[in-house]
């Protein structure tokens, strides 16, 4: 964070979804005590919402365990109010309430600070290094928030953060439509996995052998990189696990000679590096050359379950989406993308075949009509279909015409009605339109990657 090497995701995401998840991984934690956890969503917040929730969900992680830390009885609140939702932002609270110890006023200003608690004595009976409110404080700010904090010693404290983001304009209640997959679950795609282990400790080869044994996957292994070399050129793997430290060939060097030789049939398959130094250069260096993933020994068979599936899951989706990028563009540069619907489908293209069908079907219908309402001045009936047509075009990425459709919606807000500025968005969104729609057909070339 400090570097400024710190980056934020912009992507679609079910807000109350990860709240509700997030509670839940808390309330195992207050079985020990008399503490109540509560939450509170704003229905306001009907759309999925535009954001990091990696970061989100560290930021109210650490405030979370910091109110349950430091209540000993009563409740512990997460509150979520939409405080504003204009030109396709929403502007967020999240207050975190507990009954805990409070805060001294003659603290309150330091509890921001690097490695400063309000009371030495807590730090001796709760734990912990005073680090986390600083790391917060940071990732609310570098997103465009702001943090606050209310407290009265003995009755307890309130964290209040504001966080903008942006309204995808893509209803919640259209995740039902999705198919139900667990992406990462064990009976998923584990099995049948065929993997690359490239390990010169005989003890970690066993280990993983074992494991990947357990999860009926195939294997090859590979005791130093020039074997590593060798066997890659010969077939191709699922995914590769890569140990850092090797005699002949490092791990390192591997990777990058993989990643460079364009006959190599596993130049872009996922490679996950493997070490037991996690030292900041050594992950830079392993992402620098190419690896996908970074895992420290000894490595627990869950957490390697999770970051293979990652990995793997992640590569698919990137080379759809990257197929899909260089095919599915109109003639202005390209205006369609699908990678949103690739990746809550989990790279399901036949799903994203049907909803591109229905798409089709249904929108050269909805834009007729909502021609013939602007001509008959009908501004209500637009208004509905305006409302219709918006969260379709954010769905499939069709990121100018759903613009046009939020520019449309504000001048029929604006009275009186400007009937000439109607008609002339209008008459823009339906030409753009009429670009734009012949180009969305699923690529051939997807399906060589289903």
């Amino acid at each position: 964070i400090d570097a400024g090497e710190i980056e934020f995701e912009q992507k679609p995401f079910d807000l109350d979804y990860l709240l509700q998840s997030l509670m839940q991984s808390f309330q195992f934690k207050t079985e020990e005590k008399a503490i109540q956890v509560i939450k509170t969503s704003d229905p306001a917040i009907q759309h999925l919402v535009e954001g990091d929730p990696t970061r989100i969900n560290q930021i109210l992680t650490n405030l979370l365990g910091n109110a349950l830390k430091f209540t000993e009885n009563g409740t512990v609140r997460l509150n979520t109010k939409l405080l504003d939702n204009s030109e396709g932002r929403y502007l967020i609270e999240f207050r975190v309430q507990d009954t805990g110890i409070g805060i001294p006023a003659d603290k309150m200003e330091t509890i921001f600070e690097y490695f400063k608690q309000a009371d030495v004595q807590i730090n001796r009976k709760f734990g912990g290094t005073g680090l986390g409110l600083t790391i917060v404080k940071q990732l609310v700010e570098m997103q465009g928030g702001s943090i606050q904090v209310k407290s009265t010693l003995g009755l307890g404290s309130e964290f209040i953060i504001t966080l903008p983001f942006g309204d995808s304009g893509i209803p919640v209640a259209d995740l039902a439509l999705l198919p139900e997959k667990d992406r990462f679950a064990p009976d998923n795609q584990i099995s049948g996995l065929h993997l690359l282990i490239v390990e010169d400790n005989l003890l970690n080869q066993k280990l993983f052998c074992r494991t990947l044994e357990s999860w009926k996957c195939t294997y090859d292994v590979a005791n130093n990189g020039l074997e590593a070399l060798d066997k890659t050129m010969r077939q191709r793997f699922d995914a590769i696990l890569m140990d850092i430290h090797m005699p002949e060939l490092d791990g390192c060097e591997t990777t990058l000679a993989i990643r460079n030789d364009p006959n190599n049939p596993n130049k872009e398959a996922p490679i996950i590096a493997l070490t037991a130094a996690a030292m900041p250069e050594e992950r830079r260096r392993a992402f620098e050359v190419g690896m996908n993933d970074f895992l420290t020994k000894p490595i627990a068979p869950k957490a390697l379950q999770e970051h293979l599936l990652r990995s793997i899951y992640q590569v698919s989706t990137a080379a759809v989406a990257e197929v899909a990028e260089k095919t599915l563009k109109g003639d202005d540069g390209g205006q369609i993308d699908l990678t949103y619907l690739l990746e809550l489908s989990n790279g399901d293209l036949h799903f994203v075949q049907n909803i591109v069908e229905a798409f089709l079907a249904e929108t050269p219908v909805s834009l007729q009509g909502l021609k013939a309402s602007v001509d008959q001045h009908a501004w209500e009936r637009v208004g509905n279909i305006a409302h219709k047509l918006k969260p379709n075009f954010a769905m499939l990425g069709m990121k100018k015409l759903h613009e046009q459709v939020l520019s449309l919606e504000a001048c029929l807000h604006t009275m009186p009605v400007d009937a000439e500025q109607i008609i002339a968005l209008t008459d823009a969104l339906m030409a753009h339109a009429e670009a734009v729609l012949p180009q969305l057909v699923l690529p051939k070339e997807l399906g060589a990657l289903q």
